[in-house]
């Protein structure tokens, strides 16, 4: 039972520490830097 606690209080951590950067990274790749329709795709 404690270590379903810790588990939970980790992931929690985690996520937190995780989330804002991908949202900031998200939000560059969209508005800052948008790509051409074409420019992952490579022939």
């Amino acid at each position: 039972m404690f270590y379903n606690a810790l588990l939970k209080e980790k992931v929690k951590e985690s996520m937190a520490a995780v989330l804002p950067i991908t949202g900031i990274v998200l939000a560059l790749s969209i508005l800052a830097v948008p790509l051409t329709p074409g420019a992952t795709v490579s022939d």
